[in-house]
């Protein structure tokens, strides 16, 4: 492959804003990094119902992507049926690596980052890879030295498809990071959907061990891990999501024997504990809605579900606002139903 660098324009779907991203494909003998480097927002997106970022591929999307690593794709099974495809690409580290740091709107101490994953039924988890997480500050990665004013927490997978959690924390024992194993047994499987949910909360002060981290697939907890030090600057809090995928490691016997799929949908982070599991997964992929706490099932379009002012939504209140639709919308039964609808 020849050593240049081609930029491909990247537009996600982030609320109702258009965030812009470039595609920066560096070919070089000893890397491949696809990054999805974000351009800075006019004006924030505001959410009623504690969303700090939310991305999907439904109506109206903006996302246009041109290049062979990711694109948008229509299945018709569900209510919410457009979904990002990765292509996992094999090189001589494991397979070419699509990363992206991207903003929240605002920064905290404690959030849920949740989305929906599919491994394609040809997948090859081979020796393992990285999945999506949350960071702070420089949201420190790669191998970098420890430093104070950055931290990241993101999952992995193993090479027999368990999940777990990879941190770069301030007292990590690893120079490249340290990972924490589920104790459950717990493996992904081919060709199904699994909601995943990250929940981060950071030390109560740069010198305190009291910050935890969970991981939970459909709604149950696999990974736990108590007593760390994430942050060694409290204005180093959670602010961006990191967008991950890829198989690696650091050697050739990492990447897959040809190129292989994932798709992923529905990515949000809301600040604090808000792990909904298979409700989540039901009305945000089956119904095409937004899913919130009290069972409610909003339209996509609402872009929050609840909240104060809920009703000046696209929609109205019929259709983004919780309590209204968990007393008086019709049960979610798909194929029968769609949002909005109560479960």
């Amino acid at each position: 492959m020849n050593n240049k660098i081609a930029l491909l324009l990247l537009v996600f779907f982030y609320g109702f804003s258009n965030l812009t991203f470039s595609d920066i494909l560096s070919v070089k003998p000893d890397s491949a990094t696809h990054a999805l480097k974000d351009t800075p927002l006019s004006t924030a997106t505001e959410y009623t119902d504690y969303a700090l970022f939310r991305m999907n591929f439904e109506v109206n999307s903006p996302l246009k992507i041109n290049n062979d690593r990711l694109k948008v794709v229509t299945f018709s099974s569900s209510g919410a049926n457009r979904l990002l495809e990765a292509s996992y690409i094999p090189y001589n580290r494991g397979s070419e690596r699509i990363t992206g740091k991207l903003p929240l709107n605002n920064a905290v101490k404690s959030a849920t980052l949740s989305y929906d994953v599919k491994f394609h039924s040809d997948f090859q988890f081979v020796k393992g890879g990285k999945l999506h997480g949350l960071g702070g500050g420089s949201s420190t990665t790669g191998c970098d030295p420890v430093d104070s004013n950055g931290w990241s927490v993101r999952v992995m997978f193993n090479g027999d498809g368990a999940p777990k959690l990879y941190v770069y924390h301030q007292d990590r024992q690893s120079s490249c990071g340290d990972s924490f194993s589920n104790f459950t047994g717990f493996k992904f499987s081919l060709n199904r959907w699994y909601r995943v949910e990250v929940f981060v909360k950071l030390n109560t002060t740069a010198n305190n061990a009291d910050g935890y981290i969970e991981l939970y697939v459909d709604g149950k907890k696999i990974v736990e891990k108590h007593g760390l030090r994430l942050t060694g600057n409290m204005n180093a809090l959670v602010d961006t999501f990191m967008f991950n995928t890829f198989h690696g490691g650091s050697t050739e016997d990492w990447a897959p024997s040809k190129t292989v799929k994932a798709y992923f949908d529905n990515f949000t982070v809301k600040s604090e504990k808000r792990i909904f599991g298979k409700n989540g997964w039901t009305c945000e992929y089956k119904e095409g809605g937004i899913y919130t706490a009290n069972g409610a099932c909003c339209m996509n379009s609402c872009g929050s579900c609840g909240g104060s002012g809920c009703g000046d939504l696209p929609g109205g209140a019929t259709s983004c606002c919780s309590i209204k639709i968990v007393n008086e919308a019709p049960l979610c039964s798909y194929p029968n139903t769609g949002a909005p609808c109560r479960l």
